[in-house]
């Protein structure tokens, strides 16, 4: 359960996701769903199980992933996780393997030591049938994978229903459960640019919409949630990715923005000094209380989730 949201600026690009992980009727805000492998941003969503692994898995491997060829890797490696995932369902629940559910017969050994494969029951093939596709439809995952090329921040993405990489065209993408309200904030901001103007988004504009689709998709979506992630990287190359402090103050900063209450100029600047200049939450929140003033309490309420006003 997840957003990642990503955008290409003039002069770089962006990711930014939730942290909020759903594990049946229990949820956690321990999540990092963005990683990096070479000069790649790797965002990733599903159901907090395949999430884990296939986190780990990047990370443990990271090495053995070379960035020209992360694409060919990673379509060995994502199958491979979530077929295992799926063995796991069939072992425990039917006691058969994954080849012999795609087969449809069952191995079983003869009295004179061999083996022979018998059909399975329709019944009980029909129950593995209706397992498997319950772990789809609760399982699936998807990549959004971003780096520069030739200068210029290339948006790609896989998911577990077509794991061919996909170039985005369009200077924005959103995955994950949360991604139809992200979207649309996203949308809204993009359709009323022009096409020379969407090619020349400011880091700064950028992330401001980037921030705000996140908390958009907080407020509406149960599977999303917690504090931001965020990375950014220029276009040549560096990363750059503000600690959890300074995350969650842009998200606060954007909300104010949102609600009336900072006005656009200060936003946009405070965004650009925690995530690209490198400030902290120490100097710069402070800063944000002087500019709210006598609204400050009650923009504190409405954070703390007061209806107020």
């Amino acid at each position: 359960m997840t957003v990642v949201n990503a955008m290409r600026f003039a002069n770089g690009g962006a990711m930014v996701a939730d942290e909020q992980e759903v594990y049946a009727t229990r949820k956690a805000y321990t999540g990092q769903k963005i990683t990096q492998i070479g000069g790649w941003i790797i965002g990733i969503s599903g159901t907090s199980v395949i999430l884990k692994e296939l986190l780990d898995m990047l990370s443990e491997n990271a090495d053995k992933a070379q960035p020209d060829r992360l694409f060919e890797w990673l379509n060995e490696q994502v199958p491979r996780v979530i077929n295992n995932k799926r063995r796991e369902v069939l072992a425990k629940n039917f006691g058969v393997t994954l080849e012999e559910f795609l087969t449809g017969k069952e191995t079983c050994a003869t009295q004179g030591g061999g083996h022979e494969h018998i059909p399975f029951d329709y019944g009980i093939f029909s129950k593995m049938v209706q397992a498997i596709e319950q772990f789809n439809l609760w399982n699936s995952i998807a990549l959004l994978m971003g780096r520069i090329e030739s200068g210029r921040f290339e948006i790609y993405v896989m998911d577990s229903n077509y794991y061919a990489r996909r170039r985005i065209p369009q200077v924005y993408y959103s995955i994950g459960i949360g991604a139809d309200i992200s979207d649309a904030v996203l949308a809204e901001y993009v359709d009323n640019l022009t096409p020379d103007q969407r090619e020349r988004i400011s880091p700064e504009d950028g992330l401001v919409k980037l921030i705000g689709a996140v908390n958009a998709s907080a407020a509406r979506n149960v599977g999303v949630g917690g504090n931001l992630q965020i990375v950014y990287v220029d276009k040549e190359g560096k990363l750059y990715q503000p600690k959890q402090m300074e995350c969650h103050l842009t998200s606060e900063l954007v909300k104010g923005l949102k609600w009336g209450y900072l006005d656009y100029d200060f936003v946009r600047r405070e965004v650009r000094d925690l995530v690209i200049k490198g400030k902290k939450f120490d100097s710069v929140e402070p800063e944000m209380r002087r500019q709210l003033g006598s609204k400050w309490d009650e923009f504190d309420l409405r954070l703390r989730g007061y209806r107020v006003g």
